[in-house]
């Protein structure tokens, strides 16, 4: 046979598969995916009869895992729905308008009506894309220019069903796992046991693939070598979180099984230095991106040729855990990320230009601090204790140290409660970031977080205490689309607002919409790029073609009048670290564990940034008896709230009406047998949010009516409807992926929320959290 699997499934097969894959309960979905690849499988063996051969083993199931996993791949589109939501509305000629109402709905549902306009204005079309096309279009997407990449969205758009869209458009914006309620830890399991440890161990998601061709899930693969780590990208075991509270020796003694070492916690960049025989070098961060060849592949390049010196003849090959920093000549001091050198500049260690400004004159340099050895002239001492790895770092791996260049971490064993209070307290009073914690005898667990590994960082809590209250003074907008980016915050400095930081606009949208209105107010945003007289601190802000600035007016200004002062925010940081070092000085304290109750008979309540519409139902009770998910079955609720009605988690004898959205469900079904209370559509409950009045009941906002039921809205609402344009329907959230948890022992995952992400590094969008 000519040709490979992939040319011959149908990509409409797979989006079945894939749908049905969503729809299935959490303990069916593994038979849902083994039954798809049982029948790969079989056409592959049909294909490539006998010994696999190279050829037989390219041919395999990435096309597929590829667009499952889309964040496992190495494909990137460059696009987030923000941007697929321009295209489209574009692509159709449709009003700006348009991406408005896209933008205000949670991901899932904004892509399923993305793909249905798409389709209905398509018309209707064969489509026989099969895997492999699929794949070569969204090839052509990658990394594209502006210019191209709306062409080749454009030949996406016009091959795909709508069915195909909604799958196309969840990878497109790196979205598949969360649509379809899985992790890819769990579907790599259900390839091979062996598949998500290959991928830890730096393996591409293709190479693992090819690796598994043939292979039965319970039969070992000799394709990769788990040990064969050197000179190759791997991830690197991770710090797991632990607050310094009372309880925080007695937690650490426990998951590291005795005896533990303490370091300090620098603030660079995780890196792994590789030295391979023949003086070559690599380097890799724990994302696995490789600077071997900026910081020199050779031991007579670069940063290379000023660290080959510092190792023993001795050591043929080895591989280094550290953390890649700036070192300051004329401070005698490391830089933190994002703080200014004594220069008055700003540094990246990875992007140093070592012709330009590297070398011995220089007055800031790339160094690098050593605290772990993981591989040492040929033998792999991952599964080595930490103490004896140390052991063989400190005796045969440097000749000599330079903090100029690379030095090995200095730690310190704690034998108690009171040396650990008083190491954390010393690295608050010096203003590092914070202590990093080992056990003497754990292992190093390839691309692992967790406690029972033994590796903690200490760091100040960001609890409820810290928080601040500062002034949104201007946005930050995208100028073809509207959509804000993010906020720029400030404090009080004397009589004038100085601008703190930037923040994202991850925000639900109940809180969202009326901080704009707010915002918008009294005009709108002060016309003109001139920053106000009344603002200061404003920091250089690109303003091109596509991003605009736009300044709030004064009396618009949010949470004005309880802005913190400018000395206060300066001083945030060091009041967090008091507040931790405080945690430990009362007794510990036992959490009585609190009985689960069903949330089925949780008395609803009402949210403190809920609006309010009048009282229009003040004084009856209403049950929402049934939504569409758990975040509608919330906005109803509120919105009943809203109205000043009384909320009722069940339809108990006192209710007045009932709320639901399908008839022909379960609830809906036994409240329309026993024929007491009439059932309205969660329709009309949205409409009378879009007027803010009550409205009358017409017969399709009827679901059920009941002649035992004594109260009516026909034809008796709060008024005549007016002309005020509202939403015309709420957004359905994402579903988020399941947890951390094994699939088969957890509840499906419910409905999330957007919330307000953490920005504590000044940056309009978060970066990955370090250790």
């Amino acid at each position: 046979m000519t040709g490979s699997v992939a040319d011959s499934v149908q990509f409409s097969t797979l989006c079945d598969m894939l749908l049905k894959l969503k729809s299935a309960h959490r303990t069916q979905k593994r038979a849902v995916f083994n039954s798809f690849v049982r029948t790969w499988n079989e056409e592959w063996t049909r294909r490539h009869p006998g010994k696999v051969s190279e050829a037989a083993r390219k041919d395999s199931f990435f096309p597929v895992l590829r667009l499952i996993l889309a964040n496992e791949d190495s494909r990137s589109f460059n696009m987030k729905r923000a941007k697929l939501i321009q295209y489209v509305v574009k692509a159709l000629m449709m009003p700006t308008s348009a991406a408005d109402e896209f933008a205000n709905m949670g991901t899932e549902r904004c892509i399923d009506r993305l793909a249905d306009e798409v389709s209905k204005r398509k018309g209707a079309t064969k489509c026989d894309l099969s895997i492999a096309a699929i794949n070569r279009l969204l090839d052509d997407m990658k990394s594209s220019s502006d210019d191209k990449l709306k062409s080749d969205f454009d030949k996406v758009v016009r091959e795909c069903s709508k069915q195909e869209l909604t799958i196309v458009f969840h990878v497109l914006v790196r979205n598949i796992e969360s649509f379809l309620g899985i992790r890819s830890m769990f579907v790599l399991q259900w390839i091979h046991p062996d598949a998500n440890p290959m991928l830890l161990r730096g393996a591409t998601l293709e190479k693992m693939c090819e690796a598994f061709v043939g292979v039965a899930p319970t039969e070992k693969s000799s394709v990769f070598n788990a040990s064969d780590v050197l000179g190759k990208p791997f991830r690197p075991m991770l710090l797991k979180q632990l607050p310094f509270n009372a309880s925080a020796y007695e937690e650490i003694v426990k998951h590291c099984d005795g005896d533990f070492y303490t370091e300090l916690k620098y603030d660079g960049e995780h890196i792994l230095l590789h030295k391979l025989p023949n003086g070559e070098y690599r380097y890799f961060t724990r994302n696995q991106v490789d600077y071997s060849e900026r910081f020199g592949e050779t031991k007579d390049q670069k940063f290379s040729y000023l660290l080959d010196p510092f190792f023993r003849p001795t050591v043929q090959n080895c591989i280094l855990d550290g953390e890649l920093l700036l070192w300051d000549t004329k401070r005698d001091d490391f830089v933190r990320k994002g703080r200014k050198a004594s220069d008055g500049k700003y540094y990246d260690a990875k992007h140093l230009d070592e012709d330009a400004t590297f070398g011995r004159s220089s007055d800031v340099r790339r160094c690098i601090a050593v605290f772990d050895l993981l591989f040492y002239n040929g033998k792999n001492l991952m599964n080595v204790p930490l103490e004896e790895r140390l052991r063989i770092l400190e005796q045969r791996i440097l000749s000599r140290q330079d903090k100029t260049i690379i030095f090995i971490s200095g730690r310190t064993l704690v034998s108690s409660k009171e040396q650990l209070r008083e190491i954390y307290s010393s690295a608050m009073d010096k203003g590092e970031e914070g202590i990093v914690i080992k056990g003497l005898k754990s292992v190093y667990n390839i691309g692992s977080r967790a406690f029972k590994n033994g590796w903690f960082k200490m760091k100040p809590d960001y609890g409820t205490h810290a928080t601040m209250d500062l002034a949104i003074v201007a946005v930050r907008k995208d100028k073809s689309s509207g959509f804000i980016e993010s906020f720029m915050l400030a404090a009080m400095d004397g009589s004038k607002y100085r601008v703190v930081s930037p923040v994202n606009t991850n925000m639900k949208r109940h809180e969202f919409r009326p901080m704009l209105e707010k915002l918008q107010a009294n005009g709108g945003y002060l016309e003109g790029r001139e920053v106000p007289e009344w603002l200061t601190g404003i920091f250089p802000y690109r303003e091109d073609s596509k991003y605009q600035m736009c300044f709030v007016r004064k009396p618009n200004i949010q949470d004005a009048e309880e802005a913190e002062k400018y000395t206060d925010y300066l001083g945030f940081s060091r009041r967090i670290r008091n507040e931790s070092l405080n945690a430990v000085s009362g007794p510990k304290t036992t959490r009585k564990r609190l009985r689960g109750v069903d949330e089925r008979f949780v008395m609803p309540k009402k949210l403190a940034s809920n609006p309010s519409f009048g009282d229009g139902l003040k004084g009856k009770n209403v049950c929402v008896l049934q939504a569409d998910n758990t975040e509608q079955l919330k906005h109803f609720q509120q919105i009943l709230f809203s109205f000043s009605a009384q909320v009722k988690p069940n339809p108990v004898s006192s209710v007045d009406f009932l709320i639901a959205t399908k008839a022909t469900h379960i609830k809906t079904q036994t409240q329309i047998k026993v024929d007491k209370k009439t059932i309205v559509h969660g329709r009309w409950l949205l409409n009378c949010e879009s007027k803010q009045k009550i409205l009358p009941w017409k017969d399709d906002d009827i679901i059920h009516e009941s002649p035992l039921c004594s109260f009516s809205l026909r034809g008796n609402g709060d008024g005549e409807e007016d002309e005020t344009d509202g939403p015309e329907e709420e957004e359905m959230e994402d579903t988020p992926p399941p947890s951390d948890a094994e699939m088969e022992d957890t509840p499906p995952p419910s409905d999330g929320e957007l919330m307000l992400d953490d920005c504590d590094d000044r940056d309009v969008t978060p970066p990955p959290e370090d250790d």
